[in-house]
């Protein structure tokens, strides 16, 4: 699906800003996630 933040807001009938902020945080939880991930691996090469 190729839909704006505008459009998936509005099918999942919640506001944009609650919809932005869900994105906001999705992408930290990827963060931690990669940044944990290499942090493993590095620790496994040592």
């Amino acid at each position: 699906m190729n839909w704006g933040q505008e459009r998936a807001a509005e099918e999942l009938e919640v506001s944009v800003r609650s919809y932005k902020r869900y994105e906001k945080v999705q992408n930290i939880a990827k963060l931690i996630e990669l940044a944990t991930f290499a942090l493993s691996t590095k620790m496994k090469t040592k």
